[in-house]
């Protein structure tokens, strides 16, 4: 990414911005990338964020505000996370996927496709959550779930075991 394109695109300044040594990715003078992860050559990583370990941001992925991926954690695609969100241990954001809050994914868990998580959320363990799903409002998705298609999980609603929400339901 040029720094032009680096503009338009988040509107900073290149002189705020430097490129990280693994991947050739643009992060802020302001982020915490250590030198063991990876920031791919199209990624952006802005403000306080925090990359840590063997963490692995690729592709079109912008991270902004506090976010902290940690672990063996893999961002990729055109996914888009802020605020305070924290993916750990081997879980992977992908796609489209927009996560904001407070909330958190890591085990193995996977947001992918235009799924949105936000406010304090929790997804763990094998949990998949794809399609258009929402999962929101302390909400807290556990096991070996699948939440897809439209499915809107919300107001502290707890998902577990091998569960599987789809279509057009809306949780509680």
């Amino acid at each position: 990414m040029t720094p032009l394109e680096l503009k338009n695109k988040c509107g900073v300044d290149v002189r705020d911005m430097h490129k990280h040594h693994f991947g050739g990715g643009w992060v802020a003078n302001t982020a915490r990338v250590d030198h063991t992860a990876y920031v791919g050559s199209n990624a952006i990583v802005l403000d306080m964020v925090q990359v840590k370990d063997r963490a692995t941001i690729e592709d079109y992925v912008v991270l902004y505000n506090s976010v902290c991926v940690k672990g063996s954690a893999t961002v990729k695609g055109n996914a888009i996370l802020s605020d305070n969100v924290v993916v750990k241990d081997q879980a992977i954001v992908q796609d489209n996927a927009r996560l904001s809050g407070d909330a958190v994914v890591g085990d193995n868990a996977v947001i992918e496709a235009d799924a949105s998580l936000s406010g304090e959320s929790l997804v763990l363990n094998e949990v998949v959550v794809g399609g258009r799903a929402i999962v929101a409002w302390k909400s807290r998705i556990l096991g070996a779930s699948v939440i897809d298609e439209d499915a809107c999980i919300t107001d502290e609603a707890i998902v577990c075991g091998y569960a599987r929400i789809g279509g057009s339901v809306q949780a509680p």
